[in-house]
């Protein structure tokens, strides 16, 4: 009778629902941006990305008048009321498109003014016309460049925690590889979305992941590079 009994125990204690046991997710490395040095391979591969999407439309659009459709390149229908009439000015701007002569220039945002967003237009700019783009102040240019900077602060301390073996591991690569922190994880991180649109195309969309020094989360802050100037008011 006792050892049903505890059988019976047994099996309605293992018949409970448990909670899933924590786990975290596989090792792995974030880069942690904390030089204007950061700023500037951003920028250099964001405009390589665009001037690749660019090519890639124009190429495109050559393979297209070459499979065939030449027998309506260079004509355009007239407006009503021209009735009779051809134009010739779409080939022109396709020719100009695809060849490279004479495309519109990029623009680029001016509407971060924080530290890093004035720093990354003018790093972004550069590396532009380095890649053989042309940029425009008109915000009306047909391909734009914008970005935004989410900041995300965690509470929780946060240590890389990791087995003996990773451990090991981690300390070789950062021997031969350099950049590698152990310890203490800063509280602070950005993510840096960026966009590059062809009128109402989207050319290029990425978010990139970085930690940050708590102490530079101003950089990323429009007006926090301002120092406060206090006034004493005295009645004569």
């Amino acid at each position: 009778m006792r050892t049903i009994l505890v059988l019976s125990v047994l099996f309605f204690l293992s018949a409970c629902a448990q909670a899933p046991k924590q786990s975290t997710y596989p090792f792995t490395y974030q880069q942690k941006m904390q030089a204007s040095y950061h700023w500037k391979q951003l920028a250099k591969s964001l405009a390589m990305q665009v001037k690749t999407e660019l090519k890639n439309q124009a190429l495109s659009g050559l393979a297209d008048l070459q499979s065939g459709n030449l027998e309506n390149f260079g004509h355009e229908t007239a407006p009503a009321g021209n009735e009779g009439t051809t134009s010739t000015q779409g080939s022109m701007d396709t020719i100009q498109d695809l060849f490279g002569i004479g495309i519109k220039p990029v623009y680029v945002q001016t509407s971060d003014q924080s530290v890093f967003g004035k720093t990354f237009r003018t790093l972004l700019v550069t590396e532009l016309i380095n890649h053989g783009l042309s940029v425009s102040s008109n915000e009306k240019s047909d391909v734009k460049i914008k970005w935004k900077v989410q900041e995300v602060k965690h509470q929780a301390k946060r240590t890389n925690q990791t087995s003996l073996l990773q451990a090991v591991g981690g300390l070789v690569m950062a021997t031969f590889l350099g950049g590698t922190e152990w310890g203490s994880l800063p509280h602070e991180e950005i993510i840096i979305t960026c966009s590059a649109k062809k009128n109402d195309s989207v050319l290029v969309r990425r978010s990139d992941l970085y930690y940050i020094n708590d102490e530079d989360r101003r950089h990323y802050r429009a007006g926090a590079d301002l120092v406060p100037v206090n006034y004493t008011v005295v009645n004569k």
